[in-house]
């Protein structure tokens, strides 16, 4: 019987030992699964961190306008690299690949990684293969902006030297190789009424028939009339050009010119240089900034209402399709106008409408209504046209006077300042 027990004995130890040498062989290959699966998430973490570095930096770059798909790309590249070396020295990456997104101005990052395994290759897994991507939104904000100009007979000489400069200034802080066309700026100048050039037949209602009688006109019937009877290359008198504000239903809105809301024509003076559209090409704008001069009353209200025309989506049929206004609700767009003067609003035509000072604050409201930003900048200005401005702005951030040309200057520095923030931001 002892013998027996003994026997009994020495097999379940061997028993017992084989289960715990399969029941180790069995811990050592789970604890190896996971620690391979532990390997898959830290790798997995660096992947996307890597990637996620890549968006930004791609994205950033996309930033300026002059950054083309293969800058970009190298860019969003490099920044995964140099990523992954600070990672684990096992895992081998395909090269990232970038995908630019420019109409949304999105940058997306796509990789695959693999690495060998250690204990998980007991269970025939000799290696895992890791897929993430990342996409990151530039920070990018189109901008259209009108400036609104005095040219009144009291902003001659060196005011108006003033103005032109200062101008300059801040179209070129506005406009760089960076910004391309998200950034564009329309001017309209003022002074006893507005010069609408090549726009006033079709803001004022006015047919080729009507043209034609004008150009039959004679100098004389000009003069009385007051018209400019400026002649073409072929000798003809061009049509007037001069609008005045339009009354009725619309006469608060920015609704598009038509039935019950023709901008009224006004027989009389108006600056030499007319509107400009729209545009991101700073040549254009400073030509016409050059050609500025100083005469005539101060009808404030009309560059008030044309600064908000030439933004205004409302009229984008009216504008040449590259200077089509940007739609109020499109996603990551600005709007805003910079008005300026050194006088009383002064001069008015529909008189039941109020004074020049009330139309341009009632104006004013209705844009900032639609989301415009106003600034205004009172240049060496009496009492009456500061409150006027100030009113106009709604904000004291966006008022600014002006006692001479270098805090005009100043102004219109820091006014562009604030847009261009405005445009580099979300």
């Amino acid at each position: 019987m002892r013998n027996s027990f003994g026997q009994l004995r020495d097999s379940e130890g061997g028993t017992v030992a084989v289960i715990f040498a399969i029941m180790v062989v069995a811990i050592l290959i789970v604890a190896g699964i996971a620690i391979d699966m532990q390997r898959t998430v830290s790798n997995d973490h660096r992947l996307q961190a890597a990637l996620d570095a890549a968006a930004l930096a791609g994205a950033k770059t996309l930033e300026n306008a002059g950054a083309t798909d293969a800058e970009i790309t190298e860019v969003a590249r490099d920044a995964f690299t140099a990523n992954l070396l600070t990672g684990h020295k096992d895992v081998s990456c395909d090269a990232a690949k970038i995908t630019i997104l420019r109409d949304d101005g999105r940058v997306n990052a796509a990789a695959d990684c693999a690495f060998e395994t250690t204990f998980a290759g007991l269970m025939k897994i000799d290696s895992v293969t890791i897929s993430e991507q990342a996409t990151a939104r530039a920070a990018i904000t189109r901008l259209d902006v009108a400036f609104m100009l005095d040219v009144s007979g009291s902003m001659g000489g060196s005011k108006l030297k003033d103005l032109q400069d200062a101008a300059r200034d801040a179209i070129d802080i506005l406009i760089t190789d960076s910004t391309g066309d998200r950034v564009r700026i329309a001017l309209n100048t003022y002074a006893t009424s507005l010069n609408a050039g090549d726009y006033a037949a079709r803001v004022t209602g006015r047919t080729e028939e009507d043209d034609d009688d004008d150009d039959d006109d004679d100098d004389d019937d000009d003069d009385k009339k007051g018209k400019k009877g400026k002649k073409d290359k072929k000798g003809k008198k061009s049509a007037n050009t001069c609008v005045s504000e339009r009354s009725g239903y619309e006469k608060w809105t920015d609704a598009a010119p038509g039935d019950d809301a023709w901008v009224g024509e006004k027989a009389g003076a108006c600056p030499n240089t007319s509107v400009t559209p729209l545009t991101s090409h700073r040549g254009t704008l400073k030509s016409s900034i050059a050609k500025l001069k100083a005469e005539g009353n101060t009808a404030g209200h009309l560059g008030v209402a044309w600064a908000w025309y030439l933004i205004s989506p409302e009229w984008d049929d009216i504008w040449p399709t590259e200077s089509r206004p940007l739609a109020y609700d499109e996603a990551n767009t600005k709007k805003a106008v910079v008005l300026m003067t050194d006088g009383r609003f002064n001069t008015q035509y529909e008189w039941l409408q109020g004074t020049s000072d009330m139309q341009a604050k009632q104006l004013c409201q209705e844009m900032r209504d639609k989301g415009i930003l106003v600034y205004s900048v009172a240049f060496e200005a009496p009492w009456s046209a500061k409150k006027t401005l100030e009113n106009c702005a709604g904000s004291t951030e966006r008022y600014f006077e002006a006692e001479n040309g270098e805090e005009l200057a100043d102004a219109y520095k820091a006014i562009a300042s604030q847009l261009t923030n405005l445009s580099l931001t979300k």
